[in-house]
């Protein structure tokens, strides 16, 4: 799965689209935009970083065109506690695609 610098997990959002954040208001509470840009670390695939424009016009960082955030109730490196929540919300896996 991918993760942050820190070793934070990073999740898709099962409403989003390519390239755009359905996340907003509210949302962004319990699953905050991971800011973009981002560089790739060893074993993710650098071209397919992209940074979006969100709804409020800040910049959230992309995979394969998937927005990426964070659970706000993972508090420490390698938590997972968002995987599956809602049947919405997924780790992202180093290949771009959720992890089932």
């Amino acid at each position: 799965m991918l993760t942050d610098k820190s070793g934070k997990s990073l999740y898709v959002f099962a409403k989003d689209t390519p390239g755009t954040s359905a996340c907003v208001g509210e949302c962004l509470t319990k699953w905050p935009a991971l800011p973009g840009p981002v560089i790739a670390d060893p074993g993710v695939t650098a071209n397919l970083i992209t940074t979006i424009t969100r709804p409020d016009g800040t910049t959230q960082a992309a995979y394969a065109g998937k927005p990426l955030y964070y659970f706000a109730a993972d508090s420490a490196p390698g938590d997972t506690r968002g995987q599956g929540l809602m049947g919405a919300w997924h780790l992202i896996a180093p290949d771009g695609q959720p992890v089932p």
